[in-house]
């Protein structure tokens, strides 16, 4: 990623920044702001992952599965399995 641009220029309402990921010299008009808050030249931008948004919570439960011994055979089978 070796760059060189000659930042060193007047440009009315565009200021110098300093890229949070690769530390270049470059106008703010070249940098975007990534989804952590940095801001970064567009090569080193990068979306988020989608793994980050999982699609729904998976609902855990704990099955009953030792009897005790004042249970039977028959009353563990009328449990409802989930």
């Amino acid at each position: 990623m070796g760059r060189y641009v000659n930042t060193n220029y007047f440009s009315p309402n565009d200021s110098n920044t300093i890229c949070d990921t690769t530390g270049f010299k470059v106008k703010r008009s070249e940098v975007h702001e990534r989804w952590e808050g940095f801001y970064v030249i567009s090569e080193a931008w990068h979306p988020r992952q989608s793994q980050d948004f999982p699609p729904h919570q998976i609902k855990q439960t704990v099955y009953k599965d030792v009897r005790t011994q004042g249970e039977t055979a028959e009353a563990a089978d009328s449990f409802d399995t989930v």
